[in-house]
């Protein structure tokens, strides 16, 4: 069964749902070294413009393994520029991106969804991870990315 249409329906929904949620001032302290994207509609356009995959990563104020990703995973300097090079981030609430939560059947924090700009999921990261695997699910991650372009690519050459 082709999923295509309904992930794109849920992209969709994903960005007019968020389109108004912002990073504040303190999530952009918080996150000084990924470039989180303030909202899902900005992701998608750079998603679009670059090439780059969505990375969507969903936490909470009160969940300590989402402070624990972003502080000892997320932040890392290399992490945070493996991220910044490969990926558009965005940091949703569980509480304020109730809708996209529920659309991407997000049970667990913290969740790291990765999604290309046509809305098929890349990944599905569930729980805290420390660098060196966190790195190698996104790693895994891109070459779906690369792989699911090189057919779009093949498809569209077949069809000229």
């Amino acid at each position: 069964m082709d999923r295509r249409p309904l992930a794109k329906f849920c992209l969709a929904l994903l960005v007019c749902l968020t389109a108004t949620t912002a990073v504040t001032a303190a999530d952009r302290a918080v996150a000084k070294k990924v470039d989180w994207q303030p909202n899902l509609t900005a992701a998608h356009k750079q998603s679009l413009k670059t090439g780059k995959p969505i990375l969507l990563v969903f936490g909470a104020d009160w969940c300590f393994f989402c402070h624990k990703l972003e502080r000892e995973t997320l932040n890392e300097a290399n992490m945070a520029k493996f991220i910044n090079s490969n990926f558009i981030a965005v940091k949703l609430d569980l509480e304020k991106d109730e809708e996209a939560a529920k659309i991407l059947k997000v049970k667990s924090l913290p969740a790291t969804i990765v999604v290309n700009s046509d809305a098929d999921m890349l990944a599905n990261i569930v729980g805290y991870q420390k660098s060196e695997s966190y790195a190698k699910n996104l790693r895994t991650a891109l070459r779906m990315h690369q792989k699911l372009r090189q057919v779009s690519a093949e498809k569209t050459t077949t069809t000229k």
